[in-house]
């Protein structure tokens, strides 16, 4: 009956699984092949993050005052006028966007709806990413790149902060490629291998995000910090030859003879001999630089890292401790003397966590639909970040509100998530 043929198709993917996986194997699991795939991705990783926290820098917002008015120093001044130009204190950027725009006074939502407008384009840009299900990852990999490329220019060239909006929403477009570039890792490693190396990729978002610092160091200006940025675009031209398209996907499609050849190619690499017989079919601080820096190092999940060796050898557990603890201590931000303490273990513990979400769901998703399920996640993740720089603008209502909201959040939904059943991945499953 129909409960016989769901069992039968249920055990012809378990055996395809497992045939997939010993084909990995067999080729290497992670060799030369697998080490050339996850630096040129894990540079997208790189990426990303200097999109995100450059536009964060460049919208820094320095000491000012009205050019009219008759003082020497930066302070608050009363002025019965209408200010018309503003000069600002040279800080840490010499020229900045809220500078170059004056961006202050009556145009001072201006920087709140760039950061909010870039989420926007980045939420809408994880929808379209979950069509790498039907047009392949590799597809939507180079498609971002090519977007990437062209946004990181686009603002350059804007005139107006009107015109920055539209180009910040295109920019926040490509964002999906470094999620992609994952799935590809870890689509193109033995299943041994996974945990660790999910975890090493985002190391290099840490790295990037502390690159931000002398990158902004370097640049003063941020049209030229916005070209300098550029430079990191080339890691596709390194995707575009090295990186193949996902055996696993071309499987699922059918198009199993391109999958035995990827197979075979990255076999050659790793100087191993495909045995013929194989069969493809079944398959913090005050200093913006300093904080900048201090930030990226703070992103390194070193104990997720250990934590993710052991993740491939049984079930999962949901790391909710640490979100937990988060929350409490972003509340506590606003109500301790020294900041610096409850922002650092907010932080650590936060992307400690989310290190071990992002590769556990990307494990105990099914092959067929692994791009949707997890760009789903991420788009809703995105439409709410469109709210965050929102968020942060309380600030001006009472200094503590952001925190509180922030805080609340994560531990709000860290309660959501011990109400649904605790999975275990595949590999768990069939042991």
């Amino acid at each position: 009956g129909s409960n016989a043929q769901v069992r039968i198709k249920e055990d012809s993917k378990v055996r395809a699984q497992m045939e997939y996986e010993k084909i990995l194997t067999q080729i290497g699991g992670f060799g030369r092949a697998q080490l050339m795939v996850f630096l040129s991705l894990s540079m997208t990783s790189v990426k990303a993050v200097l999109d995100l926290q450059l536009l964060a820098l460049m919208l820094h917002v320095s000491p000012f005052r009205c050019a009219q008015q008759n003082s020497s120093g930066y302070e608050p001044q009363g002025f019965d006028k209408a200010c018309t130009e503003f000069e600002f204190e040279n800080d840490f950027i010499r020229l900045t966007m809220v500078k170059d725009f004056q961006l202050v006074c009556a145009r001072d939502i201006y920087p709140t709806i760039l950061m909010s407008v870039y989420f926007f384009g980045d939420a809408c840009g994880m929808l379209f990413a979950t069509l790498g299900d039907r047009i392949g990852r590799r597809t939507i990999l180079l498609v971002c790149g090519c977007v990437d490329i062209v946004t990181t220019v686009l603002p350059v060239f804007t005139p107006t902060v009107e015109w920055q909006i539209g180009a910040r929403f295109l920019k926040g477009l490509a964002s999906p490629v470094y999620y992609q570039g994952l799935l590809l890792v870890e689509e193109l490693t033995a299943a041994k291998h996974r945990a660790m190396l999910g975890n090493l990729y985002w190391l290099l978002w840490c790295i990037g995000y502390s690159l931000c610092s002398l990158i902004a160091y370097l640049g003063q200006e941020w049209r030229i910090i916005q070209l300098i940025s550029l430079a990191f675009s080339s890691s596709y031209i390194l995707v575009y030859f090295l990186v193949p398209e996902s055996p696993r996907w071309l499987v699922l499609k059918g198009r199993t003879k391109e999958a035995g050849r990827v197979f075979e190619k990255m076999a050659r690499w790793n100087g191993i001999r495909l045995e013929d017989q194989t069969n493809t079919n079944t398959f913090i601080i005050d200093d913006v630089y300093i904080n900048t820096a201090v930030s990226g190092v703070l992103e390194i999940r070193l104990p997720y890292s250990l934590a993710g060796l052991r993740a491939d050898r049984g079930a999962v557990r949901l790391p909710w401790r640490c979100p937990c603890v988060a929350g409490v201590a972003i509340i506590a931000v606003p109500h301790t003397a020294g900041e610096a303490v409850p922002v650092a273990q907010g932080k650590c513990l936060l992307t400690a966590a989310y290190s071990a979400w992002t590769s556990t769901a990307l494990r105990i998703s099914p092959p067929r639909c692994a791009t949707t399920a997890s760009y789903l996640s991420a788009v809703v993740a995105g439409f709410l970040s469109v709210i965050s720089p929102v968020i942060n603008y309380l600030s001006t209502v009472a200094e503590w509100l952001p925190a509180v909201v922030f805080g609340g959040l994560t531990i709000v939904s860290v309660l959501s998530v011990l109400c649904c059943r605790r999975p275990r991945t595949c590999a768990a499953r069939h042991r």
